[in-house]
Formats: C-alpha cells, structure tokens, sequence
C-alpha cells in the first residue's frame, strides 16, 4: 500500500518518516506533504517518495494518508480527499464540527480511522471502559 505521510515536519511526522524508512513488507512511502521545506533525508530509503506542498499531487501519488497535522491543515487535507478519495488515518485534535463533518463525508466514500490519542494504553483504557460499561 503506498503511504503518504501529512505533516511530515511535526513531532509525529518525523517519527513516522522515521519508522518507515525500515521498510515493511506491503508499505511503501509514496508521498510526503509539507508546507516549506521537508527536514527529512530520504537517501537512506529504498526509493524517494514525492515530496510535495501540492496537495492533489500529494493525494494522488498515495493510497492511504496519515495525518498528525494541525486542525487547519486537516481541513485542507480533508477538501482534498473529498475530491479524490482515499484511506485516512488521522490523529490530529482540537478538529472544529465543520471538519468533523468533513470527515463524515469522507467516511462514506474511502475508510478512515479518526482517533485523539492513539496510545496504547488509552487505546486499552477505553476497551475496559466499553467492556465495564456492558455490565453497568
């Protein structure tokens, strides 16, 4: 699946450039969104994703986006995606009811996955919640 990588020069970003310069099996880098120049190096990566502040061209070259940017890029990001559906995983919090109606739009053409905090333990924390709530 090729992957492009929204934010890529926030804390997160570079954290997921960073994870998939390893390289895994059925994921490739395929793109990579910044707004001014990108901080990362891709010489050391298999081949060079398309590194970009076009954001059709950014879309186009991938077929998931993940996103830890902030609320306005997501807006952006998500008129994009409108246009051009595609897989979203997003991460990115303090969204306005307008983007979270953006995103419900999107649901409905590509799959997408919203999430505020993507940590493990909160990820556990809210599966205990659910399941104590159904013997509530």
């Amino acid at each position: 699946m090729k992957i492009g990588v929204y934010g890529a020069n926030g804390r997160i970003g570079k954290l997921l450039l960073e994870e998939l310069k390893g390289g895994y099996k059925g994921l490739e880098l395929s793109s990579v969104f910044v707004r001014q120049k990108c901080e990362t190096d891709f010489s050391s990566f298999s081949h060079a994703p398309l590194v970009t502040n076009d954001l059709r061209a950014f879309v186009r070259a991938c077929e998931c986006v993940v996103d830890f940017s902030l609320p306005k890029g997501v807006d952006h990001l998500l008129e994009a995606l409108l246009e051009c559906p595609r897989i979203l995983v997003s991460g990115t919090t303090g969204l306005e009811k307008e983007t979270l109606e953006k995103m419900q739009k999107l649901a409905l053409k590509a799959p997408l996955l919203h999430a505020h905090n993507m940590s493990l333990g909160i990820m556990m924390l809210n599966q205990l919640a659910f399941l104590a709530s159904l013997k509530l």
